[in-house]
């Protein structure tokens, strides 16, 4: 939507802007103080409004123009945080494996919900610590419940500081935006030529106390700061004074006398310089005296006893400084905007706080809870569950010393995606190590799985399948072992051990599933 256009450019013509004040001609009289004499017409100067008053009218006339404007700006920034967040969402989703890793299977080989998986992924991997206990965290968020009152005003406290964050956020990538349609150059030098007593140094910064003089006005502060300008017949003409108005001409003039006519004031009447002139004519080149002379005798402007000449300004052109004038009541009005829409800030604040989750979720290459999660392995994914540590029961040595101890497994499955399937693969063990059912001591070992037909697993959906897979496999290192079984190295001799009684690791508090009694089947085969 297209702004109407600037209230500067739709009253009458001509206007002069002096300072922070708009002067219009009118029908003069004989004690104006302030006017202007074009050739041999005068006209008094009225003051009909500050700059800022200009873009208050501006508010005022198109308010419906202006709120449909900030609704749909804002709008558009929301479906930009949108776009973003679904961005990011749709990384996820395209990554078809990751996607059906955490919204199917993390929940449920770590006994988290989906939504308490993502906070909890991403609260991982900012390196916060969790209890691995599930029914530990349900205490624990018991406890929390106990105090929602206190609570929920810190709640709604920091709520409150996150959209003021947001608006801030906003309103800098705003003033980033438009920057460009800023004159901060000429702002700065207007800047410096102000006087500054050192409590205004103490208490306001340069930029601050000149737009506080400027009241903050479009015109006065970005279009023509620290000029004073005369508009008409969309032109642009800049009034200074005879000493500038001089100074064009300085390398043509007699330096003594060109001297002695920079020592006037403005406040000099143009008839004297005129006059003066006139009296020394030979002392500047003849070539240019009546172009001087000319300005002098035929159009000056008074303002506050002070008096001015318009030199039209070509670089200043209508249409460059009415865009630019625009695009600087758009960067205020969405200013406006952000600053009285907290509702929309809120929502753009959760999207983004969304957002950075999908983001952070993408970008992990491993996960772990509970000893389950996943890891990116070159550039596959696996899946895995740990067994924690365990014993096994050998029953091939009569002596008491029959238990030895292992380590904490992580057996995994690798998950890709193709040819509009899931893709899954048998078991291994992922880290070193060393088992009746493994063929040798290194990572990623192919788990034999004995007489357990995988397809049974595999014919299930792929978010069934892998937790299956990942518990048969699992039971398969704790349980399999037994009389009967055919695997890769019998578990006796002194290449395992040490060898333990069945006191002393229940005393260490290691579990051992492959002892079964008398009531053992052991027709099973591994």
């Amino acid at each position: 939507m297209d702004l109407p256009l600037p209230t500067a450019f739709a009253i009458a013509e001509p206007w002069i802007l002096y300072g922070n004040r708009l002067f219009q001609p009118g029908p003069s009289t004989a004690d104006d103080e302030n006017y202007m004499e074009l050739n041999d017409a005068r006209y008094k100067l009225e003051e009909i409004e500050t700059p800022n008053g200009l873009d208050r009218i501006y508010l005022a006339k198109h308010e419906a123009e202006i709120e449909q404007f900030q609704r749909d700006y804002m709008q558009s920034a929301i479906n930009s945080e949108f776009r973003s967040r679904d961005s990011i969402n749709n990384e996820i989703n395209q990554n078809k494996v990751l996607s059906l890793l955490i919204t199917k299977v993390l929940p449920v080989i770590t006994n988290f919900s989906a939504n308490d998986q993502i906070s909890r992924i991403i609260d991982e991997e900012n390196g916060i610590q969790h209890q691995s206990d599930f029914l530990e965290t349900m205490v624990q968020r018991g406890r929390q419940r106990s105090s929602s009152r206190q609570r929920s005003q810190e709640e709604e406290d920091i709520a409150v500081s996150e959209t003021r964050r947001q608006q801030r956020s906003l309103i800098q990538q705003i003033n980033q935006e438009y920057s460009q349609f800023e004159d901060r150059q000429q702002i700065n030098e207007r800047i410096s030529s102000l006087d500054m007593t050192l409590e205004d140094m103490l208490t306001n910064s340069a930029e601050e106390r000149f737009n506080t003089l400027a009241e903050q006005s479009i015109l006065a502060t970005h279009i023509f700061p620290g000029r004073n300008m005369m508009y008409e017949g969309k032109k642009f003409y800049e009034l200074v004074t005879a000493n500038d108005y001089i100074s064009y001409f300085r390398e043509f003039i007699d330096r003594a006398f060109y001297n002695r006519l920079q020592r006037h004031s403005t406040k000099t009447p143009p008839d004297r310089l005129y006059d003066l002139i006139k009296e020394n004519m030979p002392l500047i080149q003849k070539r240019y005296l009546s172009r001087l002379m000319l300005k002098l005798k035929t159009s000056k402007i008074r303002i506050n006893e002070e008096y001015f000449f318009p030199i039209l300004m070509a670089e200043d052109r209508y249409q460059d400084i009415v865009n630019r004038y625009k695009k600087l009541l758009e960067k205020n009005i969405k200013i406006m905007a952000v600053e009285h829409n907290e509702f929309q800030t809120a929502q753009m604040h959760q999207i983004q706080q969304q957002r950075d989750i999908l983001s952070q979720i993408a970008n992990l290459d491993r996960f772990e809870l509970n000893g389950s999660g996943y890891e990116k392995v070159n550039g596959s994914y696996y899946v895995f569950v740990s067994t924690g540590e365990f014993a096994l029961k050998s029953p091939h040595r009569g002596v008491a010393q029959r238990y030895t101890c292992f380590p904490s497994a992580k057996v995994g499955v690798r998950v890709s995606y193709g040819h509009n399937r899931y893709v899954i693969d048998k078991p291994v063990v992922m880290n070193r190590y060393k088992h009746p059912f493994l063929s040798s001591n290194d990572a990623m070992q192919t788990l034999c799985t004995g007489r357990y037909d995988l397809n049974q697993s595999l014919r299930l959906s792929a978010e069934q399948a892998i937790p299956t897979l990942l518990s048969k496999a699992k039971e398969i290192l704790l349980m399999g072992y037994r009389e009967g079984s055919n695997p890769y190295s019998r578990l006796e001799g002194d290449h395992w051990g040490p060898w333990l009684t069945k006191a002393e690791i229940d005393r260490r508090g290691v579990p051992c599933l492959n002892d079964f009694g008398e009531t053992t089947q052991r027709t099973r085969r591994y």
